[in-house]
């Protein structure tokens, strides 16, 4: 019995790493065509086409610089941070599905909502372990992997992406980074630095989507092969 459905993992994901594409996509293009309207606009002040003062010169190159930049550091982190969630939110969801299957199909005397723990994910652990006959340390790298994952997330959704040094997951975190995903240090540089430190979660490119997409089909994929009891 395929209580985890792992054939059906690749097709999702496939679906939504063809959205992820495809919004990144969208980014670029938008960036691209304001891109070629500044250096547009530069030519046209220069051969003296606009007939303006130099002051509503300078307003459409800022509103354009603007635009700009509000894609760089606002669109794109907004879309990559709910990524981050979403993703992480059908890990949980495929997770809970699998113990409950497996729950209903054996008619065990306990379900996975029944176990004490800190979270869902944890309560999955303890399911998988006790009842399924899946060890932990059989799960990893990836397994050890979707545990930062889990603290990033946390930190998105209950901080606001904002991270103190001081955090009990701070070091864990900064470990997590990566390709694609850095710790932005935000404290005003005359700050002592022997103070607590403030960062904010930065995601520079689509290549840290790529990874989490990756290690969650494969911790999926692993499971769903694991010979249970």
């Amino acid at each position: 019995m395929n209580y985890f459905l792992p054939q059906w993992v690749d097709f999702e994901m496939m679906q939504i790493d063809d959205y992820i594409d495809e919004q990144e996509r969208q980014f670029e293009l938008q960036g691209k065509s304001l891109e070629d309207k500044f250096h547009q606009l530069q030519k046209d002040i220069e051969a003296g086409q606009i007939d303006a003062p130099p002051e509503y010169h300078d307003h459409l190159t800022s509103s354009l610089i603007d635009d700009m930049w509000q894609i760089d550091n606002h669109f794109k982190q907004f879309f990559r941070q709910s990524i981050v969630i979403q993703l992480y939110s059908f890990l949980e969801y495929k997770l809970k599905y699998g113990c409950d299957n497996y729950a209903r199909q054996k008619n065990t005397a306990y379900k996975m909502s029944d176990l004490k723990g800190s979270s869902d994910m944890d309560k999955a652990k303890l399911f998988m372990s006790r009842s399924m006959g899946i060890a932990v340390r059989d799960l990893d790298p990836e397994w050890s992997y979707i545990q930062r994952l889990r603290k990033t997330r946390n930190i998105l959704v209950h901080h606001n992406g904002e991270l103190m040094s001081t955090h009990r997951d701070f070091k864990e975190i900064k470990a997590f980074e990566q390709k694609g995903f850095e710790l932005e240090h935000k404290t005003n540089q005359l700050t002592d630095l022997s103070k607590p430190q403030r960062y904010i979660l930065k995601f520079t490119d689509k290549a840290f989507l790529q990874s989490l997409s990756k290690n969650i089909a494969s911790l999926l994929y692993k499971i769903g092969k694991h010979p249970v009891e």
